[in-house]
């Protein structure tokens, strides 16, 4: 009974600040949704009546098509890139352990921890004086910067809980490395590469910043067509505020719900061969 108490003292204020993030997060992307669909709204908790006049406006009056098309090209872009690059780099790190392993995981924390600003700015201008910025190319490379590093310490967690025996196995059974590390090392890290290339889409397709300073007007992404438009001058009902919130929102979502759906039928897949 003491246990149980001392654990419930614990775990409660947890749940209750637990609740109350999540609470807040609700409400406000509730707010940000509903508000989109609003046509008045002002001393009613709900809206008197309801529109898609707003949706209609934002992808008339802005290029919301070109800029969402152009931020997945360039998100899917550095996605296949850091997971080949990342993948065999991260494996080299944890195989081979080259001179420096320590040091080399601290270079690869740099671009992670330093404010995008400070190699944005010099980055920019170095793409500028070689005539590399302004298409969707120094995006790509910009993008990278950050998220190859990051796609490297992701993976080497997943890269060590493979069992090096099974590599040694497989090549002492006929098989060429190349051949064991398509069909045994990749297969048991498609969880890590999934990870990783969900998160590095994410961290991608949210950078505002590197896009800014490296693009140029003709080929925004969707954050820069949804900067624009709420910072430029002039009036923005919040109706059409919200609505771009919610077009910027709606791939997250998407690879969300897609995520959750690969990860259930995984585990479901799992169950039934054990």
């Amino acid at each position: 009974m003491v246990k149980l108490k001392s654990r419930w003292s614990v775990r409660l204020p947890l749940w209750i600040v637990v609740c109350i993030f999540c609470s807040y997060i609700v409400l406000a992307l509730s707010y940000v949704i509903v508000g989109s669909f609003s046509k008045q709204w002002f001393t009613t908790y709900l809206p008197v009546k309801y529109t898609l006049e707003w949706y209609r406006r934002v992808f008339k009056m802005y290029d919301v098509w070109e800029g969402l098309i152009n931020s997945l090209i360039i998100g899917l872009s550095v996605v296949g890139i850091s997971l080949a690059v990342g993948f065999m780099g991260a494996y080299t790190i944890v195989r081979k352990r080259p001179l420096g392993v320590t040091t080399l995981r601290a270079l690869l924390m740099f671009p992670i921890a330093l404010p995008v600003i400070a190699y944005g700015i010099p980055l920019a201008a170095l793409f500028y004086r070689f005539g590399i910025a302004g298409g969707l190319h120094a995006a790509i490379l910009a993008h990278l910067i950050p998220c190859l590093p990051y796609a490297v310490l992701m993976l080497i967690p997943f890269i060590e809980q493979i069992p090096e025996e099974l590599e040694i196995a497989s090549l002492v059974l006929g098989e060429s490395r190349l051949r064991t590390f398509l069909k045994v090392v990749i297969p048991l890290s498609k969880r890590g590469l999934l990870a990783a290339g969900i998160n590095v889409f994410l961290r991608s397709y949210s950078e505002f910043v590197l896009s800014y300073l490296v693009l140029s007007p003709e080929n925004p992404t969707l954050q820069m067509v949804v900067f624009s438009a709420i910072a430029g001058p002039g009036y923005r009902p919040m109706g059409s505020v919200n609505a771009l919130v919610v077009v910027l929102m709606i791939p997250t979502f998407a690879l969300l719900t897609l995520t959750l759906m690969l990860v259930r039928t995984e585990g479901l897949s799992m169950g039934i061969g054990q």
